[in-house]
């Protein structure tokens, strides 16, 4: 298993996000529906108002 987590953090990309930056909220449960293909998956503009560490 700690091999697997290795393997996996390897690959894995340090994301941080600015107060001011822009993004776009990725709609997995509507990407994933049949029937909606054309369905628009990212939702967005919205700008970074205030940024909290993970827990």
């Amino acid at each position: 298993q700690q091999k697997q987590k290795e393997k996996h953090d390897e690959h894995v990309k340090e994301i941080s996000f600015h107060i001011g930056d822009k993004v776009l909220l990725y709609r997995s449960a509507q990407a994933k529906v049949h029937g909606d293909k054309f369905r628009e998956k990212w939702k967005g503009p919205y700008y970074i108002h205030d940024v909290i560490a993970s827990g």
